[in-house]
């Protein structure tokens, strides 16, 4: 039973760790939107929609990859409360 309690323990720090990082991301992404949205005018005066919208791209896929890494590191805890069942 220690052994389990170390392992929840150690999954449980990694989804902390990843939430906080899922944080940082979706703060940098919403204020990429919002200091695009307030600069809408400048932008298409400059013809950017092109530049902003692969690095709005960028911005999404780095969001999305951090998220997914916490729905896998969530998937552990359960298969460990499985495991600590049967035992």
């Amino acid at each position: 039973m220690p052994v389990l309690a170390a392992m929840i323990y150690y999954v449980s720090n990694v989804i902390n760790f990843r939430s906080e990082k899922i944080q940082e991301r979706l703060s940098a992404l919403s204020s990429f939107v919002q200091e695009n949205f307030s600069g809408i005018r400048i932008m298409k005066s400059y013809v950017r929609e092109g530049s902003v919208r692969q690095k709005f791209a960028l911005e999404s896929e780095d969001y999305k990859k951090h998220s997914m890494g916490l729905v896998k590191a969530g998937f552990v805890l359960p298969a460990h409360a499985i495991i600590g069942g049967t035992e």
